[in-house]
């Protein structure tokens, strides 16, 4: 009876400490909720965007909070319904206009428009829009006329189209802003285009130039260049150069990449590492590539900058010496794997194609390396043996 009474008390004491647990849960969750309502109340009067339903004053309201807790009026949360945080976003963003803030007048109208939001309704009129928006426009193309100039300067390396920048100036006539307001003439302007683009075809040649002469290769396409001097009603003169420079320019280029492709040739980065297919051999492996077209680019390169293998401190000698290694694992790979499908077609049905394709293989590749069968752990009679068996089905 006793323990009776005991247990019975325990189990009283657990119950009571649960229920005050879930109360102070509820109640610490009930004033997060009562918080977050707050925070979302100020982005509304802020008219943060993004932040235009009072979502979270809902749930809070609905959770049992009053309105003079969460610090509103039913009358206000009425009015952010109808869209004020939307109108106080867009009376803020035409503020900072008005303020001579940069940015895009039209954004603005499209807002507008989209949230149909009447100008009248942020303190505005169609009048002034248009006004601010002739500005922004008239802005815009100042700046654009003020960096052709210094194109045509050459006091900056342009890197924007002059024929697009041009365009955009006379376009300014479409939208009521005259070359006269803008303090220019089509003369002047026909001008600093041609001279632009003279400037820019001097860039292009130092920036290849160095970095050709720094070590660089590069995709030297010189139709870009007189492109460039045909826009400029100007000749590869004009550039202070000579068609001997453009060739000697040229064959330096070829010679970078040359170099580089022999480099890649005694790096030997056409075997490829793979893991987890072929770990039969117990180890992570390297699929076997070919070296070929290495080699034969590296010749195309070689017979446009009218060089030789010694040009590029190499021979004849070190490219058979860079392929041998490549051949001979070409084969012995081919072996392994040429062994493994013999072993499945004994357990299975198979065709003989694969295995017959590889048998050519590693005879063509032992051959062009002037290696024998045992040099890679195999003879011919394996060989023939292998090419031999006979499918199961």
């Amino acid at each position: 009876m006793y323990a009776g009474t005991i247990l019975w008390i325990v189990f009283v004491l657990v119950l009571v400490v649960q229920i005050l647990l879930l109360l102070k849960g509820r109640k610490k969750s009930s004033a997060h909720m009562l918080d977050s309502a707050r925070r979302e109340l100020v982005r509304l009067r802020n008219g943060s965007q993004s932040y235009w339903e009072p979502t979270q004053i809902d749930e809070a309201l609905k959770a049992g909070w009053s309105f003079f807790a969460i610090g509103t009026t039913e009358e206000e949360l009425a009015e952010f319904r109808c869209g004020k945080s939307k109108r106080i976003y867009a009376e803020k963003w035409l503020a900072r206009y008005r303020c001579g803030e940069t940015g895009s007048i039209v954004n603005l109208v499209a807002y507008l428009v989209a949230e149909g939001i009447k100008p009248e309704d942020v303190g505005t009129s169609q009048q002034e829009l248009k006004v601010l928006l002739r500005e922004e426009n008239r802005k815009f193309l100042s700046e654009r006329l003020c960096l052709l100039r210094n194109a045509a300067a050459a006091s900056i390396d342009f890197c924007m189209d002059p024929d697009m920048v041009c365009a955009e100036l006379f376009e300014g006539r479409r939208i009521d802003i005259s070359l006269e307001e803008l303090g220019t003439t089509q003369e002047e302007l026909v001008s600093l285009q041609k001279l632009a683009w003279l400037n820019q075809a001097k860039v292009w040649w130092r920036h290849h130039k160095e970095g050709i002469e720094g070590g660089s290769f590069c995709i030297l396409d010189f139709s870009r260049l007189f492109e460039m001097l045909r826009k400029a009603g100007a000749g590869i003169a004009d550039l202070g150069i000579s068609l001997a420079d453009l060739s000697i320019l040229k064959r330096k280029n070829y010679l970078l990449f040359a170099k580089s492709t022999l480099e890649t040739l005694r790096q030997r980065v056409w075997f490829l590492p793979i893991s987890g297919y072929y770990t039969d051999m117990g180890k992570d492996v390297v699929l076997p590539g070919d070296p070929v077209p290495y080699v034969q680019r590296l010749r195309l390169q070689l017979s446009k900058a009218r060089a030789s293998l010694e040009d590029i401190d190499s021979s004849q000698e070190e490219i058979d010496s860079l392929m041998v290694p490549a051949y001979v694992y070409s084969a012995t790979f081919l072996l392994f794997w040429t062994r493994k499908l013999v072993q499945r077609r004994a357990e299975g049905c198979s065709s003989n194609s694969e295995i017959f394709r590889n048998v050519a293989a590693i005879r063509a590749f032992l051959e062009m390396a002037e290696k024998k069968p045992e040099d890679i752990g195999t003879s011919q009679e394996e060989l023939q043996a292998l090419a031999a068996v006979p499918a199961t089905c």
